[in-house]
This record gives C-alpha cells, structure tokens and sequence, in this order.
C-alpha cells in the first residue's frame, strides 16, 4: 500500500492519541512517527484479518517497575530484545536488555505474554503477572543448529514469532539464488535457483543452502522473500557453516 497521511487525530490524554484509518482487510502495516513537541513514542500497527497488535518501542508508562534480566542460565544476555504483550489492548511492549542483561519497563498491572529473542537462542514464551514492583529473571536456551551435510553447504535457521508472542507457524520463506556462472564460450549468464521452506508449528525453520562463497563469480547472493515477515527481497551471502535468519 502506497505511503499516506491521516488527519483526525484525537488526544486521548495521558500523552495518547487516536485515530481512524480505513485499510483493507489484508495484512498491512502503518508506522506512525511524531514530529511534535514533545515527541510521542512511535507505534507499528500490525493489521490482518485474524490479528491487531500495536508494538510500543519503548518501556510503557504504568504504575510499577518491572526489572528483567534475562541470562544464558548462568550469565547475563546482552541485546535480547524482551516483549510483554498486554492482551486486554493488544499492545506489546518491547526493549533491548542492556550490557548487564536488563530489559526495565513501567507497567499497569495485569497479565502479560513474556516472549524473547536473540540470535542463537530460543525461549519459550511464557506470562508474567505484574501486581507490583519487581524483578524478575528469565534464561534462554543456546540452540544447537545442525551442521550441515557438506562443506559447501550452509544451514539457515530461525524462530519466528508474532509480536504477541505466538508462533508463526506454516510460513513460507523464499530464497531465489543469483549467481553468475561461465559458459562454454566464455561469457556469463545468470543462474537463478528458488528453494521454499516453511516454519513448524514452533515457528522454527531450518533449511541448507549453498554457500555463496562456493561460486567462482564473487557478487552471489540470495533473495529472501516473506510477506508475512514484511520481507520483500532482502539479500542475503552465506560464508559459513550456518546462518541465523533473525539477523535479517
């Protein structure tokens, strides 16, 4: 959907505003930014038939502090990024934990989803009930990806979840391969190839690709395509024996 503006915002009060929007009943995403004074926190809405989740970038504005710390089960992780998900309105709030492994927000009380993601380890999504100040503590799980079959292959990986913390399950991911090769006469032509994997009921995908690397031509790279991911042909090299998808 092509770039808007909307006018008709409504103060809401308490430093929130509203506004209608006619969209389609397909999945789209509209990202709202402020150039007021002060600033309001920038949103990502996310739309669909089945599904409205508002991402709020920031640690939320409640009444208690919530202080998690999030580990490998024994040291501290650095750039998880933790999301609590309030379903009562659809909003999911999310930050980076920080060189000690602390993620800190300010919340109402209520029930939340706890969901957590850093390259190279998984983390079962699980609810926090917030009544009062706290801290709390969570430990993710390093994942073991498989090596590949050959060394000429790399093992693409990823877990992907919905930012209220679900699966994103049965989602197709597309990689077109681009990589020029020799013909007989000497001259180039462009070989493309197009594998499709999908995602579990875990959200999790696993898939072995050839590595770029392994092309005598040195500008190979891969497409990668989901619409669900709001992926539309991101590049991708593979150098080594595995590559985490998140870091797309």
């Amino acid at each position: 959907m092509a770039a808007r503006s909307q006018t008709g915002v409504v103060d809401a009060g308490a430093g929130w505003y509203s506004v209608s929007i006619a969209l389609p009943a397909t999945a789209v995403s509209v990202r709202w930014d402020s150039t007021g004074t002060p600033a309001a926190v920038a949103r990502e809405y996310f739309y669909g038939p089945s599904e409205g989740v508002i991402i709020a970038a920031n640690a939320g504005v409640g009444a208690y502090a919530i202080t998690q710390t999030v580990t490998d089960g024994t040291d501290p992780l650095v750039g998880a990024t933790v999301r609590l998900y309030d379903a009562s309105s659809l909003t999911a709030y999310v930050v980076v934990t920080n060189a000690s492994g602390v993620a800190g927000f300010s919340l109402d009380a209520g029930s939340y989803t706890r969901s957590i993601t850093k390259n190279g380890y998984s983390f079962t999504p699980d609810t926090l009930v917030v009544s009062a100040s706290a801290s709390v503590s969570s430990a993710m799980a390093a994942i073991a990806v498989p090596s590949p079959a050959s060394p000429d292959l790399c093992v693409v990986y990823g877990t992907f979840l919905k930012p209220s913390g679900a699966a994103l399950a049965s989602v197709n991911i597309t990689f077109t391969l681009h990589a020029e090769r020799n013909t007989t006469s000497g001259g180039n032509i462009i070989q493309k190839t197009v594998w499709t994997a999908t995602t579990n009921g875990s959200g999790v995908l696993s898939q072995s690709l050839v590595r770029t690397d392994q092309f005598n031509r040195p500008n190979a790279f891969y497409e990668v395509t989901c619409p669900e991911l709001k992926w539309h042909k991101k590049r991708m090299t593979l150098a080594a024996a595995s590559f985490d998808l998140s870091t797309l």
